[in-house]
């Protein structure tokens, strides 16, 4: 996952490429037999394509916890074990937001969500 100055300048470096980046639409279907031959967007446009790469963004659900006592970044605000701001509270996955273990940064970081509800889960059930 990365923010949304990283993705315009992946996007750029795609581009550079010679790759057509379609934002702000969907995927609506593969065509094909055998092999990609087009992709159809949500807008009904058909575009030639060898290959296809899907590429979603998220945003994490968490404006209903403002006003909680719990810490919101562009995430839930947590430590490392997963716990909030409020004591007995834990998040974890997509809308965790944990400091990054070599910058100390808090960061929204997906590949991570696996690893961090593993150990976000220990502290909360050792009671």
């Amino acid at each position: 996952m990365v923010d949304a100055e990283a993705g315009r300048r992946l996007a750029d470096l795609f581009r550079a490429h010679g790759v057509d980046v379609r934002t702000g639409c969907d995927a609506v279907e593969v065509v094909g037999d055998g092999r990609v031959t087009a992709v159809r967007l949500d807008n009904g446009e058909l575009l030639a394509a060898d290959v296809v790469l899907v590429a979603k963004g998220i945003v994490p659900n968490v404006e209903w916890l403002r006003g909680s006592g719990i810490r919101i970044g562009r995430g839930i605000s947590v430590d490392l074990s997963g716990r909030t701001s409020v004591p007995g509270i834990f998040a974890a996955g997509d809308c965790a937001e944990a400091p990054d273990p070599l910058t100390g940064r808090l960061s929204l970081k997906r590949h991570m969500a696996r690893w961090r509800t593993r150990w976000a889960a220990r502290p909360a059930v050792r009671r």
